[in-house]
């Protein structure tokens, strides 16, 4: 027996070295030599033996811009019953500024176990072009002739307030660009961005910059609201965009004469320039107060819908912020309650205004259940923000609401008293000679248990019931559903409209905030990836979770990029989004 338990252990530790070693982790890159603003892949990738889970943690990435990332991707295969599962985490990045950088590794945890992937070195050099590192031999010398500049519309603010970015594009007429290719806003690092409305086609108009004439118009704009103080570098924009070009050489040789040269149509590849801004700190001290995080103009109220209910009856107490400025980013704070009331998890509704200075209105509802009656009141509710025009810190603070709650109970039992009328028999009475039967005393007992019975099983019923509706995971359910609904609504009104781009706004926000809800995703962090990955460590199955993947990006693509087919396909982007949600629905009912 002994002999037979140290073999045992010896085969396990050989199984356990195994499963070890066949976990690899590594960090690569496509180039260890960049010029500055040049684009590089950095890939963080893995191999195991098995299909756990894998939780990555990026490394510090504070020298380089990220244009795209984490992009997380993973193949399963299975050979001769050998199962062979690898992926990887990866960015789209390009320096900040010339020197010798080495990015740490990063880390992977694989079935519980956490590894460190290598450390990769990169060589930035000044390069032959900030504009246009990528130039080749058919796009060499014009980086002067079309470019982006990134403009911003200050050059220091306070934290929180909104700085406007334009990226425009300028280009000399003779190239004859097309429109440009899918264009997406950078990650802006230190910021909370909101991408501004804009027309659908890019408006141009002739400029005069650096004493040459030139066609110009703004590609994309964001607001930007810094998350931190200091010095902070805006993220360049990267565009690729068709642009016709002389096989003989530059378009602006004199000895090139245009009726001669055969051009071709290339993708030209270009970088904006780069810009900083310095966030000042609120000249105030925060710490002594319940500070929003609201920078701007804003106003604030509360409300009921009415002021008597019955006991069990949900109060609807609603908060509304108003305002201009970072309105995302601002909190109500948390709010106290009388303990006899039961608080479910607040819902919080948004509504933003995407034209010029960023305004709208936060809804934050809170649904209270009184268990006992009398006299209640519902707490004023403080609010403080830094006002931009008088640089104070101001504050508004609510009206209590009373409230009152009778002991009658809402919604339960029977409340009518129905009457039956009885027929009373008038005719001739006569005498049978049968016997008359009488009710056995089985039958007697078994009529007189059922009410009992069917009392006992209501009562059960209802306990269930009640312990369903407090059930979190069905409140948030129930929220989650509810903001599917609204939006689902708004989008479909709009399908015999020409707002294209807002259809897609509401659609793809249909299925971002019942995701956001149920998966408690905050909105800072809601990605495709990030969506993706939250699925499948929730056990949602791989094929729905990129179904959803899918969609969003084509979502996003549908609302920016200069594509055909908006209007013929509303209706199927409104059945995808439906149908994923039923999915949802349908694998919890």
């Amino acid at each position: 027996m002994v002999i037979a338990r140290v073999g045992y252990l010896f085969l396990f530790g050989i199984l356990f070295s195994l499963t070890i070693q066949s976990q690899s982790v590594k960090a690569t890159v496509s180039r260890t030599e960049v010029a500055v603003g040049q684009e590089f892949e950095l890939s963080f990738s893995y191999e195991m033996k098995t299909t756990g889970d894998v939780r990555f943690t990026p490394p510090n990435l504070g020298n380089f811009y990220v244009f795209s990332g984490p992009n997380e991707s993973k193949q399963t295969s299975l050979v001769n019953m050998d199962l062979h599962v690898s992926g990887s985490f990866s960015y789209i990045l390009s320096a900040k500024k010339e020197g010798t950088y080495e990015i740490p590794g990063a880390l992977l945890k694989i079935d519980g176990r956490t590894f460190r992937t290598n450390s990769v070195k990169i060589i930035v050099k000044k390069g032959a072009s900030a504009r246009n590192p990528q130039a080749d031999n058919n796009t060499a010398g014009l980086e002067n002739e079309i470019f982006i500049r990134t403009i911003v519309n200050k050059q220091s603010a306070y934290l929180g307030e909104q700085i406007t970015v334009d990226y425009k594009l300028y280009f000399n007429p003779a190239l004859q660009p097309d429109n440009p290719n899918y264009v997406k806003l950078p990650t802006f690092e230190g910021f909370w961005a909101e991408e501004l409305d804009m027309p659908g086609k890019i408006l141009l108009d002739p400029e005069i910059y650096n004493g040459k004439t030139y066609y110009s118009g703004v590609v994309k704009t964001a607001a930007l609201f810094a998350t931190k103080t200091g010095t902070i570098d805006i993220a360049p924009l990267i565009l690729t965009i068709p642009v016709n070009v002389s096989s003989a050489g530059n378009p602006n040789d004199p000895f090139n004469d245009p009726f001669f040269r055969n051009f071709q149509k290339v993708d030209y590849k270009m970088t904006s320039s780069p810009a900083k801004v310095e966030i000042l700190p609120i000249p105030a001290d925060l710490s002594k107060i319940n500070f929003s995080g609201g920078t701007g103009s804003f106003d604030i109220k509360t409300s009921t819908k009415k002021r008597v209910f019955k006991k069990n009856e949900p109060i609807r107490f609603e908060i509304v912020i108003t305002g201009r400025g970072n309105i995302e980013l601002v909190d109500a704070g948390k709010v106290e309650f009388d303990k006899s009331f039961e608080v479910l998890d607040p819902n919080i509704d948004k509504k933003i205004n995407r034209q010029g200075i960023i305004s709208g209105s936060k809804t934050i509802e809170y649904v209270l259940i009184p268990r006992d009656g009398g006299k209640y009141v519902l707490p004023s509710v403080e609010f403080n923000y830094f006002d931009l025009e008088s640089k104070t810190i101001k504050t508004i603070k609510t009206e209590e609401i009373p409230v009152t709650v009778s002991t009658d109970s809402y919604n339960e039992g029977a409340t009518g008293a129905d009457t039956e009328e009885i027929d009373i028999y008038t005719g001739p009475v006569g005498l049978s000679g049968d016997y008359p039967l009488y009710p056995t005393l089985w039958l007697i007992s078994f009529l007189f248990l059922i009410p009992a019975a069917g009392a006992v099983v209501f009562i059960k019923m209802k306990i269930r019931e009640e312990e369903r509706l407090n059930d979190p995971l069905l409140k948030l359910r129930r929220a989650a559903q509810k903001i599917a609904k609204e939006r689902l609504a708004k989008a479909a009104a709009l399908m015999n409209s020409d707002g294209f781009d807002q259809f897609y706004t509401e659609t793809a926000s249909a299925l971002e905030g019942y995701l956001e809800t149920k998966y408690k995703l905050q909105k800072i962090e809601f990605t495709s990836e990030k969506v993706y990955s939250t699925l499948l460590t929730s056990g949602t199955d791989e094929t729905l979770a990129l179904e959803v993947k899918k969609l969003l990006d084509e979502c996003e693509m549908m609302r920016f990029a200069p594509v055909d087919g908006k209007r013929e396909r509303m209706r199927e982007f409104y059945d995808r989004t439906s149908n994923i949600i039923l999915k949802f629905e349908g694998a919890e009912s």
